[in-house]
């Protein structure tokens, strides 16, 4: 089922809040120093000391992305033997941050925020009881890490009240997951907040059509999950036949299309972007600097 929107002001906050929040300084160094461990971002222990609650993992689907590729990372939460916390909060965008920065050699080493896919109908904070030695899988979807190129680390910090305290928080941090953007094919051209161009999702309904496509109109549209998407029709002619109207949904986050249950009716305010255009100029002209650079 999809929801429509009538009007750039009526839609949902986006799932993705996808501008990275610089860090204040002393988090900055905090943060700098945790991705440049080699082996893990817990403190060493001595004998005496007790195990650490959690142990945090992290990996990705590739070690290599195009420009606007999405990102898949794994996750897993575990609870290592000997650990006496058995209560932990469900691994979700609210109880995991991720840090971006890039390697030693990336260029500038600031260090980011960067959020992932989520949908706000998503239930967050959830309690689940952990025996020892089991683990938590969970996956997260980028549609923000591949903006530039360079290689680049990503790691994740999750926060857990103690079950003991809920005043007290129980934090564990994984080892960095390093990958590589390069490659001067773009998978997907994409606004600041990581969702698909319109006019790429234009662009990939009218590939759908056998004929000629005479023209495309692309609304935002919820589906039942909350999560966006493009609803494209395409007025289009195949062979001799009377031009017809086909409806396409366009996946913003992995430039995937499906067939539409029906054409929308359309609006003219249906087709305003509900975000600046400014972020679209803004990933051009970063295209044409880097372009330029090389061409020298």
């Amino acid at each position: 089922m999809l929801i429509r929107r009538d009007a750039p002001g009526d839609l949902p906050r986006l799932p993705l809040r996808c501008r990275p929040q610089r860090l204040c300084a002393i988090w900055l160094a905090a943060a700098g120093l945790l991705l440049l461990a080699s082996c893990s971002y817990l403190p060493s222990l001595s004998r005496e000391d007790p195990p650490p609650p959690f142990v945090l993992l992290l990996s990705l689907d590739k070690q290599e992305y195009l420009p606007g590729e999405p990102v898949l990372a794994r996750l897993e939460l575990k609870r290592p033997f000997g650990s006496e916390v058995d209560l932990a909060m469900q691994p979700d965008h609210e109880t995991v941050r991720f840090m971006l920065r890039p390697d030693r050699d990336g260029g500038e080493r600031e260090v980011t925020f960067a959020e992932p896919v989520y949908s706000p109908q998503e239930p967050t904070k959830q309690w689940v009881e952990l025996a020892a030695g089991a683990g938590i899988p969970r996956r997260f979807l980028f549609t923000v890490l591949t903006f530039d190129r360079g290689s680049f680390a990503l790691a994740a910090e999750y926060a857990t009240p103690d079950p003991k305290d809920l005043s007290l928080p129980l934090k564990t941090y994984s080892p960095p997951a390093a990958f590589k953007v390069q490659g001067d094919r773009v998978f997907a051209r994409r606004y600041s907040n990581g969702l698909l161009y319109r006019e790429d999702a234009l662009d990939l309904a009218r590939k759908q059509v056998q004929g000629e496509a005479l023209d495309a109109k692309g609304i935002w549209a919820v589906d039942e999950k909350g999560f966006l998407k493009w609803w494209v029709n395409v007025q289009c002619r195949e062979g001799d036949k009377e031009e017809t109207v086909r409806s396409f949904l366009i996946d913003p986050y992995l430039a995937r299309v499906e067939d539409a249950p029906k054409p929308f009716e359309k609006k003219e305010e249906d087709l305003a972007p509900p975000f600046p255009r400014d972020s679209k100029r803004i990933q051009d002209l970063r295209e044409k600097r880097r372009i330029g650079t090389e061409g020298k």
